[in-house]
């Protein structure tokens, strides 16, 4: 199945409940623009980072908390607890294998430091890209 590519913005993240580092970063909660300009759930992410990757993104993100979710409309209930929110400031990319009202099997591939947060918009999740 061919892989797809997408502009997500970061809006929270959530610690490590298992074994290793105490309150390390396991996902990344995801949102883009949808066409009114509401900030909407796209998904999450919990793979592609390296450790040093996990260490700086968490660094960053704790820089950047704020106390409530940054959406317009609440995530579904499952993927809203534990979460640490942050103010919509970070882009980043994610492969995806499908967009179904959330990513489908997305890994992370990097942060997008050149891109606004604001012109991250969901008609960009259904191009495919390479």
């Amino acid at each position: 199945m061919r892989k797809s590519r997408a502009d997500v913005i970061i809006v929270g993240w959530i610690a490590s409940s298992g074994g290793g580092e105490p309150g390390a970063l396991a996902s990344l909660i995801l949102g883009a623009y949808d066409r009114t300009g509401r900030l909407v759930y796209v998904g999450h992410v919990g793979t592609g980072f390296s450790a040093a990757v996990r260490r700086a993104l968490r660094n960053r993100l704790t820089e950047l908390a704020v106390t409530e979710s940054p959406f317009d409309r609440s995530p579904p209930r499952e993927r809203a607890s534990g979460v640490h929110w942050v103010q919509p400031r970070l882009v980043g990319t994610v492969e995806y294998r499908e967009y179904v009202g959330a990513l489908r099997h997305p890994r992370w591939c990097g942060l997008r430091v050149e891109i606004d947060p604001v012109t991250v918009g969901l008609p960009d999740l259904t191009l495919v890209d390479g």
